[in-house]
């Protein structure tokens, strides 16, 4: 790389600020380096993390530990176009044993003729196994290096707030424009400043366009300030979270993001009981690879709010009952994605997609959610992973067959 430059199409080249050369960090790679243009370029370098073989391999071993944990419909929330072919490779060889909602990744700079790829690729993957249509979209990045969009400066800084991604203006007219569209979006927000314009852009679209059953989702919900609680279910905007981002041991005491928001607001920090109350719809998922997939984790830690290990709970205001949790991974989840009148619950006329459990995780103590493991696991009424006495794990089969 050329001193001096530093944006490149897979992110933003860190500089040394005395001699201006490179350092050999990139930063805002989950926007840049993800992108369609940002991996093409990373593999037209030959850099081996990008090549097809090794994508491909990644998702494969992905999807067969979703199945493993009992996850029957996968959320892939960040794709570009060039990416379905793998989710069609691992169908046509049977690893697509989930079944996927898989969102398109709207970066800045996306253009109508982006859009209307997106829209023709909503039209040609839209069955029961394989369905391509929300937009993921960004609006700040993450609190430990205070890059997230805050009310409110950093604890122990003078003026420092973050930054969004987009002025606030724009952002509301890019989201309408998407709205009138037809879109869903998924916005990634996790400062309370990021996620206030994120609400803000929504109602905007419901002024400029009316009302409609659009969805939208704020993935993350991080640092939400109380004010705000009440437009989830006001908006129709469903609050998608990841429980183990809140334990005490990611986040908590000690940890970059406690200190970094500081003391004062850890009561804003992941606010499950509180939404819940309000009356928004919670979709939880696990944000994999940042945490772990097992969705076990999760619902123990929405529930206790403590260590992986056990310990003392952080923000133990904010749990949520393991119902709730529950509801959370399945009915939740299924409304979020305009599922809920054929998965989520066991239903009759909806799809034969469950899960047995080797536990009764409604009766035991929290202590023991973590371990339970999916014994069985039936999508669409056939067993796509499991044990029973004399048969694969990993054969399908149809039930009383």
């Amino acid at each position: 790389m050329h001193r001096g430059r530093t944006s490149l199409p897979f992110g933003e080249a860190a500089t040394d600020p005395v001699t201006g050369e490179p350092t050999g960090f990139v930063k805002d790679f989950a926007v840049k380096g993800l992108s369609r243009e940002g991996h093409r370029a990373l593999r037209e370098l030959g850099v081996p993390w990008a090549a097809p073989d090794r994508q491909y391999g990644r998702l494969a071993r992905s999807l067969d530990d979703a199945i493993g944990f009992g996850i029957t419909t996968v959320v892939e929330p960040q794709n570009s176009l060039d990416d379905l072919a793998l989710f069609e490779r691992a169908r046509a060889e049977g690893r697509l044993r989930s079944r996927i909602v898989a969102a398109l990744f709207h970066p800045r700079g996306t253009t109508e003729a982006d859009l209307d790829e997106f829209a023709a690729a909503t039209r040609k993957f839209a069955d029961d196994r394989l369905r391509v249509g929300p937009l993921k979209l960004y609006i700040d990045d993450v609190v430990e290096p205070r890059t997230a969009a805050l009310l409110e400066p950093y604890a122990g800084c003078g003026h420092h707030r973050g930054d969004t991604s987009y002025p606030a203006d724009e952002f509301a007219g890019l989201l309408t424009r998407l709205d009138a569209r037809g879109f869903q979006c998924f916005v990634h927000a996790t400062g309370d400043r990021g996620i206030r314009t994120v609400l803000d852009a929504v109602e905007q679209a419901r002024t400029a366009n009316g009302p409609r059953d659009a969805r939208h989702q704020v993935v993350h919900v991080e640092c939400l300030d109380p004010a705000d609680t009440p437009r989830f279910a006001e908006l129709g905007v469903v609050a998608c979270m990841q429980p183990r981002h809140a334990a005490p041991d990611i986040a908590g005491p000690g940890q970059d993001w406690a200190e970094n928001i500081g003391p004062d607001r850890w009561h804003k920090a992941w606010p499950l009981r509180s939404l819940h109350a309000a009356g928004a719809v919670l979709a939880l998922s696990s944000d994999w690879n940042v945490a772990e997939m097992d969705p076990m984790v999760g619902i123990y830690s929405a529930v206790t709010r403590r260590p992986l290990g056990g310990g003392e709970p952080w923000t133990p205001g904010e749990t949520i009952d393991v119902a709730t949790a529950v509801e959370g991974y399945t009915m939740g989840s299924a409304y979020a994605n305009f599922l809920e009148h054929e998965r989520g619950s066991l239903t009759v006329g909806k799809l034969a997609d469950f899960v047995v459990l080797s536990r009764d995780i409604l009766r035991i103590a929290p202590e023991e959610i973590p371990g339970t493991v999916a014994e069985t696991v039936v999508v669409g009424g056939e067993i796509a992973a499991g044990r029973e006495p004399g048969k694969s794990a990993r054969t399908p089969r149809r039930l009383g067959s």
